[in-house]
């Protein structure tokens, strides 16, 4: 498995690191423009920023995150595309690998990848919240301090909660990797065609996914089975976070139990069979 996950993020590291660099500039290039306003005392005078920034922000937004909830899916899947239809696929075939060492390989390969570009997005964002609180806020707070105030926020104030989320995505993103590696292979399997598989797989993935979550939450609503995973906002130092937050003290989320649990042992039958056809049924 470990060599699986070596090949895999050899061959990435180039789309990686040419990912994030267009996540870089497009976020230096509007923090520029937000910095210029600040100084220029344009958007402190305002509140709001100028018509550069009106452009730079929302196109650093829309480029470093849909990138990345598309990245998302495509990470957790492993890349089940390049496995299955590139020229060089059949070679993972000769390898003396099971078929699940082959596809967790993978899947840990595209965690790693996922995080290379969820971690710098983060602190983007982080960036952007600091800035943006200057304008709405008191600017004489400074921009480090703000900085500072999100970071302990949400990994102090509310570090259980952060951390009982960011399993949650976690949980999200092997199990969604077991439902399209399975969409995938098994569609491989049977269909020659790559588009006709592709679309086939897709409206598979939608299907479970859409059912699984109507379902298991009708069935949480039946049984209240929710976990509280709440977020206090009193005492933070950060200018309007109350009013941004709807409430001076917190949020509460509700999350259905019943979803994981179905999504979890799906996910893990998925696993399986896709290990199964890899090694039985996949010709490539």
């Amino acid at each position: 498995m470990i060599d699986i996950f070596k090949y895999q993020m050899k061959g990435r590291i180039r789309m990686i690191l040419l990912i994030n660099a267009v996540f870089a500039f497009v976020n230096i290039a509007a923090y520029v423009t937000e910095i210029q306003a600040i100084v220029g005392g344009v958007a402190v005078a305002d509140g709001r920023f100028g018509a550069e920034a009106g452009f730079w922000v929302p196109l650093s937004f829309a480029v470093t995150w849909i990138a990345n909830f598309a990245l998302f899916f495509l990470c957790a899947s492993g890349f089940s595309d390049q496995l299955l239809y590139k020229d060089t696929s059949y070679l993972m075939l000769l390898l003396p690998r099971r078929g699940w060492q082959v596809i967790a390989g993978r899947h840990l390969a595209g965690f790693v990848e996922c995080l290379a570009y969820a971690i710098p997005g983060f602190v983007y964002l982080t960036v952007h919240l600091s800035l943006f609180s200057l304008v709405s806020g008191n600017p004489a707070i400074g921009f480090l301090s703000v900085f500072a105030e999100i970071w302990k926020f949400i990994f102090v104030t509310n570090g259980l909660s952060t951390l009982t989320l960011l399993l949650i995505l976690v949980c999200v993103f092997f199990v969604s990797g077991s439902l399209l590696s399975f969409a995938a292979i098994s569609t491989r399997s049977f269909i020659r065609s790559k588009a006709l598989a592709t679309v086939v797989s897709i409206a598979i993935f939608v299907f479970v996914t859409n059912w699984t979550v109507k379902v298991g939450t009708a069935a949480s609503e039946r049984l209240q089975w929710f976990g509280r995973i709440s977020f206090q906002f009193t005492g933070s130092g950060l200018p309007n976070f109350s009013s941004f937050a709807g409430t001076p003290a917190g949020k509460e989320l509700l999350i259905p139990i019943v979803p994981i649990l179905v999504f979890t042992v799906l996910g893990v039958a998925l696993f399986a069979a896709s290990s199964w056809l890899w090694e039985r049924k996949v010709e490539l």
